[in-house]
């Protein structure tokens, strides 16, 4: 039977224990703890437009897709990057029609209802009496 021992990982957790797990090579931490990972996606050095408006939205399209094709940008967070675009998009698609309608509401001419009022006393204006109808 062979005495050989591995070095543990040094990483101490939330609970004050150590992690159990076997260090890498010549390294203090396992694999998980090494923090090495997360190098193979460095923090993306760019900044989005904000939301406001369709050509925003697309220029934040364009640079998210950019630097996902370039594995600058984590897919995870690509990921969300673009369901917020979508949200954006869908949010500026209902802003759009709201405003389209009270638009054409604010263009009438008149209300339906003071358009029939006025209707009723032209034609208030055109009766005459009938033969029928008595003067008295």
């Amino acid at each position: 039977m062979s005495t050989y021992t591995v070095p543990s990982c040094q990483q101490i957790k939330k609970d004050g224990s150590q992690c159990v797990s076997p260090a890498l090579r010549n390294q203090s931490f396992c694999y998980h703890h090494n923090g090495r990972r997360s190098a193979q996606f460095p923090p993306p050095s760019f900044f989005l437009p904000l939301f406001e408006d369709a050509s925003s939205i697309q220029h934040a399209l364009s640079r998210i897709c950019d630097h996902l094709l370039n594995r600058r940008l984590d897919p995870k967070k690509a990921g969300v990057l673009l369901y917020a675009a979508q949200l954006a998009c869908s949010n500026l698609t209902r802003e759009n029609r709201k405003k389209s309608q009270e638009n054409r509401h604010h263009n009438k001419p008149r209300s339906s209802r003071a358009l029939a009022s006025s209707e009723s006393m032209v034609s208030l204006d055109k009766i005459r009496p009938d033969k029928n109808c008595a003067n008295t």
